[in-house]
């Protein structure tokens, strides 16, 4: 008994073995049938590949400049604030409810608060280089109110932070509008805007010569096909499976978008 199942257990392996043998030479004649064919159609593969580089490049610098112009609104909208200028007569418990409200809101990355002596100091420093700024704030006790800075996390919702400072109850506790308003504002809205549309057009672009790529391998292969349809036909004939007369023409499709991207 335990010598028929150690015989079976051996032919087992040894059937496994085999079929594991038969596998990776199958897979290594298509590679070196993919390669063959390749050289075989070097004209054409080196017409192919030179209208996939210039494509691939296309798709490249496309999605080289779309993530330029996503940084680039992040970097804008990093540098952009909404300034909340408020009342002298402001109580410590209304400004901290304020800036725990704002806090709360969806668009809001951050709110930071300074206070009328930090204002007084952060104006110095940006208006350093104008002596007549300086002076003329010098001779005023502080006119500069305390102000609340809002980051927003998106510039396309920024009107959610200025619809709620808009609120009767919050605008009471404010001495000016704030600065998301005006000239800035329409500034503001032109920039996120025109970033917007680049970045669509880039993925636009992206997608398209994409396709136009896959189009190419696809004819590329297709007109392979065509040339050698008697060699498939007697591969028919002869037994072969669809997987094996299919590989070649599969690694011979990875090799020009291996070799267009590489060159590209």
């Amino acid at each position: 008994m335990l010598l028929a199942v150690g015989c079976w257990l051996s032919a087992t392996g040894a059937a496994g073995g085999c079929a594991m043998n038969r596998r990776l030479i199958t897979f290594v004649r298509i590679v070196q049938t993919g390669i063959v064919n390749f050289m075989r159609n070097l004209s054409l593969a080196i017409a192919a590949m030179a209208v996939m580089v210039v494509t691939l490049t296309i798709v490249l610098f496309s999605i080289v400049t779309n993530a330029t112009f996503t940084n680039t609104i992040a970097q804008i909208t990093d540098k952009i604030d909404v300034s909340v200028f408020l009342k002298d007569s402001d109580t410590p418990l209304q400004t901290h409810q304020l800036i725990s409200q704002l806090q709360a809101l969806p668009n809001v990355k951050s709110v930071s608060y300074l206070t009328k002596a930090q204002a007084l100091q952060q104006y110095e420093a940006q208006n350093a280089g104008n002596q007549q700024l300086l002076t003329a704030i010098d001779e005023t006790s502080n006119p500069l109110p305390a102000t609340i800075l809002i980051k927003p996390v998106n510039l396309n919702h920024i009107q959610d932070i200025k619809t709620f400072l808009t609120k009767p109850s919050v605008a009471a506790l404010q001495s000016d509008q704030p600065s998301y308003s005006g000239d800035r504002e329409v500034a503001i809205n032109k920039i996120t805007h025109a970033t917007d549309i680049l970045r669509e057009i880039g993925v636009c672009m992206v997608i398209i010569f994409a396709i136009i790529c896959a189009l190419i391998i696809f004819n590329t292969i297709q007109m392979a096909i065509f040339n050698r349809r008697d060699e498939i036909m007697i591969m028919r004939l002869l037994g072969a499976s669809t997987g094996y007369i299919r590989g070649p023409f599969i690694v011979e499709s990875a090799i020009y978008g291996i070799l267009s991207t590489l060159l590209s």
